[in-house]
């Protein structure tokens, strides 16, 4: 270095520390018993950023190895994969075989800390239902609860209002609506194909559902409702029956 000066970025010592004057590229260094690394080397992006020595040894460079026994600030060094629980390591891994991992949920209720519901479940704190001996014993009480669709969705072609209107929460199967007083019955209810399309109630009462009547007095336009039968009585094309029938006395 009396008359050169190392290439930018090369090692800032004196050349002849590595090559020698019968042939330039034959550059040796003998790095035995060295733990200095990073007073000539840098490490690598995204590498460990302590001194080399820490896993590598200067007799072979590929046999790195780091002893973990006992460390427990693993993100010193590491970072967990992503979507992953985002805390220590060792909180659920060990040091002496990483793949035996666990974690103790006893007593444990802030379950969306680190977990996230499927898709479709229910959105809320999984201890709600599970708990954390028996995950499989999920249990809910749903006594005096009257919010069903807060969880629920009723059944496709179903009473789209709540569950509890008619069901109850100790017995589901005996499911009760008082249709007392109630008129439209189209609201809830579709009528059966070739039926009267009009309201259930024009005809038929909350207390005797067979009980159906209609009073027809004064009423011309039959065939709104009714077709004439196809008799050679009434051949086509059949007038109103109201042309030749009374509402008093049909005979």
């Amino acid at each position: 270095q009396s008359c050169h000066t190392p290439p930018g970025g090369h090692y800032s010592g004196q050349c002849s520390t590595c090559h020698n004057t019968t042939n330039w590229g034959d550059a040796t260094f003998n790095h035995s018993g060295l733990t200095d690394c990073q007073s000539c080397h840098t490490p690598p992006g995204g590498h460990y950023s302590g001194q080399c020595s820490t896993c590598h040894n200067t007799a072979n460079w590929g046999d790195a190895t780091f002893n973990h026994s006992g460390l427990t600030n693993c993100q010193s060094c590491h970072t967990p994969p992503g979507g992953h629980f985002s805390g220590q390591c060792s909180t659920c891994h060990n040091t002496n075989d990483w793949d035996d991992a666990e974690f103790t949920h006893n007593g444990l209720t802030d379950c969306q800390s680190c977990h996230t519901p499927p898709g479709g479940h229910f959105s809320g704190q999984c201890s709600t239902c599970h708990n954390t001996h028996d995950w499989d014993d999920a249990e809910f009480t749903h006594n005096g609860l009257t919010d069903c669709q807060s969880c629920h969705t009723p059944p496709g072609g179903h009473f789209s209002g709540q569950c509890s209107t008619c069901h109850n929460t100790h017995d589901w199967d005996d499911a009760e609506f008082t249709h007392n007083g109630l008129t439209d019955c189209q609201s809830c209810h579709t009528p059966p194909g070739g039926h009267f399309s009009g309201q259930c109630s024009t005809c038929h009462n909350t207390h005797d559902w067979d009980d159906a009547e209609f009073t027809h007095n004064g009423l011309t336009d039959c065939q709104s409702c009714h077709n004439p039968p196809g008799d050679e009585d009434h051949p086509a094309p059949v007038p109103q029956c109201s042309n030749c029938h009374n509402t008093d006395d049909w005979d």
